[in-house]
């Protein structure tokens, strides 16, 4: 019970020279609450849907030029 107030009191008030910057707070954060192999997991997924998302709305543009152009020519 002490060991789960203690560490209720240190989130409540951080140590101010815990960390100097924003990417420092956010690697202790995720040190402390992720294990790395979960965030790696997640930072490839979400990387894979970006990707996925990319790729997409470039065919997308790919296909509405093309539709444009056909288009375009059987009108002259």
């Amino acid at each position: 019970m002490e060991n789960d107030e203690r560490t209720l009191k240190e989130l409540a008030t951080p140590d101010p020279f815990l960390f100097n910057t924003w990417g420092d707070m956010k690697r202790m954060f995720l040190e402390k609450f992720f294990l790395a192999s979960r965030t790696t997991t997640i930072k490839k997924e979400m990387l894979d849907k970006a990707t996925f998302w990319r790729n997409s709305a470039r065919v997308l543009g790919m296909i509405q030029q093309t539709v444009c152009h056909v288009s375009t020519s059987s009108n002259q």
